[in-house]
């Protein structure tokens, strides 16, 4: 199902009226990541403050978006890059059928490409447990113990057996 959908930059998606109307129709089931879309998503982009990007069925329906952002990760002693997933988004009829996690995977074939290693994102408690089942795991204890709203969560797509596999051979 999903070989057949297309993921493209929100800048070549945004040409006339029609393509107005399909982001202004788009409903997940947050309120403010659906404004986000309709109303900063393409300036922003345009303006390299963060890159919107939209998944489409063959008939050019909008199931879901993401919005990356460059950022960077502190540890004890240092400080790397890292690919912040500011935005994440499934249309409302189309979720829980894989897509989040669709979009999940090609944010990571993202970062690989452009030699990030890690994914940040600021995860709703209510989701928390979403992103800690595809990899993502806590930076703070202290937030998912107090059950804040946001939880600051990491991927480390850096895959140990693969690196030994490699060097084994």
């Amino acid at each position: 199902m999903l070989s057949h959908f297309v993921i493209e930059p929100i800048e070549s998606f945004y040409n006339d009226e029609s393509d107005w109307m399909i982001l202004q129709s788009f409903l997940s089931t947050n309120t403010s990541i659906d404004n986000f879309l309709r109303q900063e998503a393409y300036y922003k982009s345009i303006e390299f403050q963060g890159n919107t990007s939209l998944l489409l069925s063959p008939k050019k329906d909008l199931i879901g978006y993401f919005t990356l952002v460059d950022s960077t990760i502190e540890f004890p002693d240092l400080v790397v890059p890292c690919i912040e997933v500011a935005k994440l988004a499934v249309q409302e009829d189309y979720q829980e059928q894989g897509i989040g996690t669709y979009l999940l995977e090609e944010i990571a074939r993202v970062a690989r490409q452009t030699n990030h290693r890690y994914l940040t994102l600021d995860a709703l408690f209510l989701h928390y447990m979403w992103y800690q089942k595809r990899g993502f795991f806590c930076l703070d204890p202290d937030e998912v113990d107090n059950h804040s709203d946001l939880i600051y969560m990491c991927h480390d797509l850096y895959d140990e057996d693969v690196v030994s596999h490699f060097l084994e051979e």
